[in-house]
């Protein structure tokens, strides 16, 4: 006898509200600053049979940098950097998704800045976070994804 099971395959919005886009640079290799941008969007496309199907894109403003010292953000928006007038955005698309140990997988695919485009390799998780509380999980069209990457240069 064979059961068929139904899985999902779930586009879903990047909520900027419920969402961050943090970073940590070396600085003369005495320090760490960190930093987020504010403002981001993006979409993840998610297949449970067939993870390596699935898909993100994503974007920040760069104007929206925060390192918590104005100066510096200043500078970092300035064409010493970013250039955030002529260049406002950073997109990262993926370009393949190869499924890992249980809920962790690596992505790659490409990141442009400043209209330079590069190949970038991030480790990534995610897991699926009921919307209600209790003793009994929640059923799939309730669930969310919770998910996070990294990359490192």
């Amino acid at each position: 006898m064979t059961t068929a099971t139904k899985t999902a395959t779930r586009t879903w919005t990047i909520d900027p509200a419920h969402s961050i886009a943090e970073f940590a640079v070396k600085h003369m290799v005495l320090t760490t600053v960190k930093g987020r941008f504010r403002e981001l969007e993006g979409t993840l496309h998610i297949d449970e049979a067939r993870p390596e199907d699935s898909s993100v894109s994503a974007s920040v403003d760069v104007a929206s940098i925060d390192t918590g010292v104005g100066d510096r953000d200043a500078h970092l928006r300035s064409d010493d950097f970013f250039n955030a007038e002529k260049y406002p955005k950073i997109t990262f698309r993926s370009r393949r998704v190869e499924p890992g140990d249980g809920a962790h997988f690596k992505l790659v695919g490409d990141l442009t800045i400043r209209d330079v485009t590069g190949r970038s390799f991030w480790t990534a998780s995610t897991k699926a976070r009921s919307m209600t509380r209790g003793a009994t999980a929640a059923p799939p069209s309730r669930r969310r994804p919770r998910s996070a990457a990294r990359s490192s240069a």
